[in-house]
């Protein structure tokens, strides 16, 4: 079973009282996730917005550029928004075709050198010299957020980027394992509000679904916040702790935190992968190890592929998106996560997250993953973990 649809009658709601995302579906398999994406793409009446940290011109690429061009011939208002480094291979060639059919496109943060982007950065307004400081200030900070808003009226988001690494390997991807989501209903139009604040580089107008229905860090506050609540919510967990993280070097005060809930009898498990598509990164996740087990905590390495899904559990609340337990994700990129309401739907990925254990391995200090040399890598990534 790779996905679920949980539907609330719409007659039963109305906008000002429904509270929650009225659909949530559910997907495990990017096959399955971006034939659904792309038709829903071809069912689009009004807008698209299409925001990602990676869009590679490959087999997927170019089936959503040919799918947003033919929605633009429609009639349709198209932007895609993408990260200048995560899309640093075929940012070029997927602007290019998709500007000659008249569509807008824009570069979050262009590195220095990426000068054939600058026409294309998304820049804050002002004089020319507050331009020039912000772009060189922010230029760490990338947009790792992956998502779609159709019609103003669904998001498409999860750890899905626009790329065929997501498929599996018969398919001619390389295995990635991930989790996406499909939500529907009139909270999908605040975040449609953020994607035109960040598109303009204007202040966010904040409402209420921000931290009950879904988690943003679209500015210093909200980042903040969200740091907050994420300590909070592992200090007071009274049951589970189930984190899944493509890269995990949290901070210290996280894992003082989850120690902390251990101690508590907190139940927790802590799903990494065991090979990254950034090579450096098991072996600074494997300094985590002793402490964390030595604590009585979990650790499973996923191992059929690379694991790139980002998910939390802690007690009831459910939590699927774009952030990894890592210093990028708290104090860098741009990232986006929605809150699970129905019960159906987080029952669909606890199965997601135990199917997955099922698949890796358990970690043990008895025989350590790594000799001299990996110890040595992965305490010099530790080093530079800010910035990772």
């Amino acid at each position: 079973m790779s996905r679920t649809t949980v539907t609330t009658d719409p007659s039963a709601l109305s906008p000002d009282t429904y509270q929650g995302w009225r659909q949530e579906q559910l997907f495990s398999r990017a096959e399955t996730f971006f034939s659904a994406l792309l038709a829903a793409i071809g069912k689009a009446q009004y807008t698209i917005d299409l925001e990602t940290y990676i869009f590679d011109y490959d087999r997927i690429g170019r089936q959503v550029v040919e799918s947003l061009i033919a929605a633009h011939h429609r009639g349709v208002r198209v932007r895609v928004l993408m990260d200048a480094v995560g899309s640093y291979q075929s940012s070029t060639e997927a602007a290019n075709k998709l500007e000659q059919a008249g569509i807008s496109v824009k570069l979050f943060h262009p590195l220095p050198w990426q000068i054939h982007h600058y026409h294309r950065a998304a820049t804050r307004q002002g004089r020319m010299i507050d331009q020039f400081l912000y772009f060189f200030s922010r230029i760490n900070q990338r947009d790792h957020r992956k998502l779609c808003i159709i019609d103003k009226s669904q998001l498409w988001t999860g750890s899905l980027n626009i790329t065929q690494k997501h498929l599996q390997k018969s398919n001619g991807g390389e295995g990635w394992r991930d989790y996406g989501v499909r939500t529907t209903g009139v909270l999908v139009e605040e975040l449609e509000n953020h994607f035109d604040a960040l598109w303009h580089r204007r202040k966010i107008i904040r409402k209420e679904g921000l931290f009950r229905h879904y988690w943003h860090n679209y500015d210093l506050w909200s980042r903040r916040r969200k740091n907050q609540l994420l300590l909070r919510q592992i200090r007071e967990a009274t049951s589970r702790i189930w984190i899944v993280s493509a890269y995990f070097a949290p901070s210290a005060s996280v894992i003082r935190a989850l120690k902390q809930a251990r101690a508590r009898q907190v139940d927790i498990k802590i799903l990494v992968p065991s090979h990254s598509d950034i090579g450096i990164f098991p072996f600074l996740t494997a300094t985590y190890y002793t402490d964390l087990i030595q604590a009585g905590i979990d650790i499973y390495e996923y191992q059929p592929g690379v694991l790139h899904a980002k998910a939390l559990f802690i007690d009831n609340n459910c939590l699927i998106g774009s952030t990894n337990f890592n210093h990028r994700s708290f104090l860098h990129d741009l990232e986006l996560d929605i809150s699970l309401n129905k019960t159906e739907s987080k029952q669909e990925l606890e199965r997601f997250f135990k199917a997955d254990l099922q698949a890796s391995k358990k970690v043990s200090m008895e025989k350590p993953k790594y000799g001299l040399y990996g110890r040595l890598v992965g305490m010099l990534a530790r080093v530079l973990r800010y910035w990772m």
